[in-house]
């Protein structure tokens, strides 16, 4: 399983998707998409809120939850 923990713009979500899809493809397991960076609306200094801005290119990778995520992280 690999799980990518997206940050930035759309051309940065772009590229750390793109990435993770080749090493996921490479080693042919599932591929996840945290978007809790992006969903984390906690206004912080010098640094400007994005949005998950991928959702327009009909990925078919999933978007792991918070429990799930929490689960792996534990292992």
């Amino acid at each position: 399983m690999i799980i990518v923990k997206l940050m930035g713009g759309l051309g940065n979500q772009m590229f750390q998707y793109a990435a993770a899809k080749s090493i996921a493809l490479k080693n042919e397991t599932n591929l996840f998409l945290d978007t809790s960076f992006l969903e984390d609306n906690y206004k912080k200094d010098n640094f400007t809120h994005r949005d998950y801005e991928l959702s327009v290119y009909q990925i078919k990778d999933s978007i792991i939850d918070k429990i799930k995520l929490q689960l792996f992280l534990n292992k």
